[in-house]
């Protein structure tokens, strides 16, 4: 019963992340139960979009509903930049379809403040494709730092798998000291002090995390792929103690050229 994230979108977003129900979700699955929040993603993760921005967005949206980008643009009185950002964050997508129409419509407004620009234009819709769902991650990814369409693990699985690459999924299934492979995105790097120089890094993958322990010895012969590696795949032997699953690293690559322009920020603490 996890909290479902909803994207970023114009027509409903507030500044910050708001809680949001759905009456006919909780209707439907839980007629006897509380209402289901979902996370309504707010104009705050938008890359790009100015906080004046953002508060005239709201200040407009609360005085009407938005009722076309043309209105959008019109009535919230966004800069160039502004508007940019929320196209390429599919923050329009409600109004527009998907991004790549809604960069094409919010560059094409007239942002001129006489009375004439109020007045609607009627103009044949432009035949522009939509993005793939690998084109619409990577652009996700850029503009808000997640995606909630597909995690990137989950694209590049069927390649991962010819390489006899397994999930976090199949790791909890393997016997304790099975030799595996397995790959995710590097989401932290920890050196404790306490630990002699050994070093836990966490990554994901479109089912969840993988746990590694990475020696000194390892750490320094490989420092280059352990350090700067986005996507990491890690050779070694599962440990499963007491319900925790985790992979003591033997060799590790770099495979982040998968990635392609995909930029995912890890945190790291030494």
């Amino acid at each position: 019963h996890g909290v479902r994230c909803l994207p970023v979108d114009v027509c409903v977003s507030d500044y910050d992340c708001t809680l949001e129900y759905d009456q006919r979700f909780v209707q439907t699955h839980y007629p006897q139960t509380i209402k289901r929040p979902h996370l309504r993603l707010g104009l705050r993760c938008v890359k790009g979009l100015s906080y004046q921005g953002a508060q005239a967005l709201v200040k407009a949206r609360h005085q009407k509903a938005f009722v076309s980008v043309q209105d959008f643009v019109q009535r919230s009185g966004l800069m160039q930049n502004d508007l940019r950002a929320l196209a390429d964050a599919d923050a329009l997508h409600y109004l527009s379809g998907h991004r790549h129409k809604a960069y094409w419509s919010v560059m094409g407004v007239d942002l001129s403040r006489d009375l004439i620009s109020q007045a609607p234009i009627n103009e044949a819709q432009a035949m522009i494709k939509a993005p793939s769902l690998g084109q619409n991650v990577l652009a996700d990814y850029a503009a808000i730092g997640l995606s909630l369409r597909e995690h990137p693990l989950a694209l590049l699985r069927a390649c991962l798998r010819q390489q006899a690459i397994v999930d976090s999924q199949q790791l909890h299934a393997l016997p304790d000291k099975t030799r595996v492979t397995s790959a995710g995105v590097v989401l932290n790097r920890q050196r404790p002090k306490t630990a002699s120089g050994v070093i836990f890094v966490t990554l994901e993958d479109e089912h969840g995390y993988i746990n590694v322990i990475v020696w000194p010895k390892l750490a320094q012969s490989q420092r280059r792929e352990l350090l700067q590696s986005t996507l990491l795949v890690v050779e070694g032997q599962l440990q499963a103690q007491d319900g925790v699953v985790y992979v003591v690293a033997r060799r590790l690559q770099d495979y982040s050229h998968l990635l392609g322009r995909l930029h995912i920020q890890s945190r790291d603490f030494h």
